[in-house]
Parts: structure tokens; C-alpha cells; sequence
């Protein structure tokens, strides 16, 4: 009898046990991402500006000024900070709201004509003319894009100043006579129908400006030159200034003026030590109110041990439309200035007690010793590299924030 084969079977394996192979290669992907991700690098471009070691203090601006008297509805005939000479009508007194509407829609009119005036001038070089008439839209969308509704008027003027010029030069419009025969014949009606509103000339000669945004001192210079830094503070404390009520406005006699102001002991003596190393000379402007910074002396600096306070007193000869409004306002000072490269404080780092960022160069990340010229709370300036000491370069990819950084490791 042939003997039967022995049946032998395995058991099978537990399905859970299928599923390791697929879990450590979940895993390997994971960490393989981790590692990809965590190897990602913030960073900034290293850019050329200029940053100031300023101090910030409250005070007043002092001018040699005299109030225009005239109020009602008023209508104004010169420009802000426009110089005049003394019996110069800067103002009108309307009678009727229909009075001041004819006003603006002839001045209107009468800026129109003179712009179409000037275009009438022929250019001969038409890549001159070109050449202006984009530098001039580019200054208008600069002033769109800022916000700077201030100078908005006088650069759109520009534009079409030189856009006009350019299609007379090339013979797209022979001239503007047309228009302007229409315009004048408009401006007349409108000055017929005007009449001869009252006029307010100026008392003085100097530089007007008008009563809506301008302040007059409540103190004596006098008071300021005499106060201590404590009583000056108490004047700043109670208003220094007032606004121009019922008047037209003020005319400023001098382009001279100073500005008397406190802050602490502390950043007195830094104003202090600049004086005493023969820097008097900085740069001053009012945050908010005239931004641009105008050259000007330091005259005193008053320190005081009991209130822990300094007044500053500083003389400058620059004037602006904006300058002349002002009262009572803070003030910043530009001790000194610095021009490099700007960097993140954040990039900076210690290796081997050498200051020094990590630049992303190509696919290396390479590590570049800085020199520091100047720092604040957010940024650093270094020298534009090419040196043992420094050898960061305008434009460089610096990397603000990453993990493990190293010489030579790939970004």
C-alpha cells in the first residue's frame, strides 16, 4: 500500500504584520521631509541706507512773526510760506458763499492758461523733452503712491507741462490758441461776475502763512531764553501755543528760528558729549509735521541734577511751508548719521569671537565677517565689504533665521 505524504501547512501570518513595511516607509518620508523643511532659510537682501543716532525731545519753535488781522470768509491769494512784501493782498473777505465759489473756479481757470502758456515754449532736443516729460510721471505716481497729497497739485502740473511741450515740439498740436481764447473768455465773465471782494495786505514783509494749520507762541522769547529745564517743562506742560483765531494769518519776518526743548538728563548727555567733541552741527525735523530734516546748530544744552531734565536750544537758518505753521511740537535731533549696508540684528552671529553673518550663496551657505558702524533696536550698518574685516556685499542673501547654519553646509 503506497503510504500517504504527511499534509504539512504554515500558519499565516497576522495582517497587522503586512502593514510594517508601509509604516517605516511613512516614516522615512517623514523624516526625510523634516530634514528638507527644517533646512529652509529666511532671508533678506543686504541694501544700502542711512541711519540716524537721534534723540526726540518736546519743545517750541521760536520765530520773529506778527499776526495778520482778518477774518469772515476768507479766500487766500498767496501761497503757503510764500515770501511777500509788506501791503501785498494775501487775502480777500467774501461776501457770499457764490462769491468764494467764483474765486476758486477763476483761480482754477487762471492756473489752466498759465500752464498752457509755458507748453507753448518749443523744446529742441526731443529726448530732452522725453526724458522730462517720464521723470515727471514718475514723480506724480511717486507722490500717488506715498500719499503725498501735499505736493500732488505741483507734480501733476509738471506732467502736463511736459507732456504739452512734447506735443508741440513734435508738431502733434501746433499751439494752444484756441483753448486759450476759450479760457480767457471764461476768466473774464468770472472776474465780472466776482467783483472787487475786500483785500488784506500784509502789515510786514517776510513769509506768509496761513491761519488753518499755523500756531503763535504763548511765551516771551525772553521766558525761553531765561527758564531753566524744570520751568521750561512746566511751560510745555500748561500750552505754549495758540491757534490763530479771528486772524488771517501770520507773517514770519526772519528764515531765522530756534527751537528751545527738554528731555532727560540722560539724553542730554549725549547731546552733551557731541557738543563737547566739536560736533554741533545735526539735523533736525518734526515727526508727523515736516519730516524732512533741515541742517541746524546746537546753541545751549542746560542740564539739571534736581529734575533730571536738559534743555536744548537750537538755532536753524532753513525754512519750509510746513516749519513756518508750527508751535509747540516735538522735535528730533540727528546727533550723527551712517550710511552702509543694512542688516537684521537678528542675522548676526559669534564664530570663533568673530562678529559675522551667514550669506545664501548660490546652493552654499557661507558665513562673512561684519564690521559694525552703527546699530539700533532693529537694524545694523556695516561697510560695504571686500576686506579681511568686513567682506558682506550689496546685495547679498543674508539669512535671518535658520537652523544649523554652517560654513559650506548646503542651502
Amino acid at each position: 500500500m503506497q503510504e500517504k505524504k504527511a499534509n504539512r501547512s504554515f500558519p499565516r501570518p497576522p495582517k497587522w504584520l503586512l502593514f510594517v513595511p508601509l509604516g517605516l516607509l511613512a516614516l522615512y518620508v517623514t523624516v526625510q521631509l523634516v530634514a528638507v523643511l527644517d533646512n529652509r532659510y529666511e532671508t533678506e537682501t543686504a541694501i544700502q541706507d542711512t541711519l540716524a543716532d537721534s534723540v526726540e525731545l518736546d519743545g517750541v519753535l521760536l520765530f520773529a512773526q506778527q499776526p495778520v488781522d482778518g477774518e469772515g470768509s476768507l479766500g487766500y491769494l498767496v501761497e503757503e510760506g510764500e515770501r511777500v512784501s509788506a501791503g501785498t493782498a494775501v487775502a480777500e473777505i467774501y461776501t457770499s458763499s457764490e462769491q468764494a465759489s467764483l474765486r476758486n473756479q477763476l483761480t482754477v481757470l487762471q492756473n489752466r492758461i498759465a500752464l498752457l502758456e509755458k507748453s507753448e515754449s518749443v523744446g529742441t532736443d526731443i529726448g530732452v523733452l522725453l526724458n522730462q516729460e517720464q521723470n515727471a510721471e514718475n514723480d506724480l505716481l511717486e507722490a500717488l503712491d506715498r500719499k503725498d497729497y501735499e505736493n500732488l497739485n505741483s507734480r501733476q502740473e509738471s506732467y502736463l507741462l511736459a507732456a504739452n511741450k512734447l506735443q508741440v515740439t513734435t508738431g502733434r498740436v501746433a499751439n494752444f490758441d484756441t483753448q486759450l481764447a476759450e479760457l480767457n473768455a471764461q476768466a473774464e465773465s468770472l472776474t465780472q461776475q466776482l467783483g472787487t471782494p475786500q483785500t488784506i495786505p500784509a502789515p510786514v514783509g517776510g513769509y506768509f502763512v496761513q491761519a488753518q494749520e499755523a500756531r503763535m507762541l504763548t511765551v516771551e522769547a525772553d521766558a525761553l531764553n531765561n527758564a531753566s529745564p524744570a520751568e521750561l517743562q512746566e511751560m510745555l506742560d500748561q500750552g505754549a501755543d495758540e491757534s490763530l483765531e479771528g486772524k488771517a494769518g501770520k507773517i514770519v519776518t526772519s528764515y531765522q528760528w530756534n527751537f528751545y526743548g527738554v528731555c532727560s538728563k540722560e539724553e542730554g548727555e549725549r547731546i552733551s558729549q557731541k557738543v563737547e567733541q566739536g560736533g554741533r552741527k545735526i539735523q533736525i525735523s518734526f515727526p508727523g509735521r515736516a519730516e524732512t530734516a533741515l541742517p541746524a546748530t546746537i546753541q545751549e544744552v542746560t542740564q539739571d541734577e534736581d529734575s533730571g531734565l536738559a534743555k536744548i536750544v537750537v538755532h536753524c537758518e532753513y525754512i519750509s511751508a510746513q516749519i513756518l505753521a508750527l508751535g509747540q511740537q516735538t522735535a528730533r535731533l540727528d546727533l550723527n548719521s551712517y550710511t552702509g549696508l543694512r542688516i537684521s540684528k537678528d542675522a548676526v552671529h559669534i564664530v570663533n569671537d568673530v562678529n559675522g553673518v551667514y550669506v545664501r550663496s548660490g546652493r552654499l551657505i557661507e558665513f562673512r565677517p561684519i564690521v559694525k558702524l552703527y546699530e539700533n533696536e532693529n537694524y545694523i550698518l556695516v561697510p560695504n565689504g571686500g576686506n579681511k574685516e568686513s567682506k558682506l556685499k550689496l546685495y547679498d542673501e543674508v539669512v535671518v533665521r535658520g537652523r544649523g547654519l554652517r560654513d559650506g553646509r548646503l542651502a
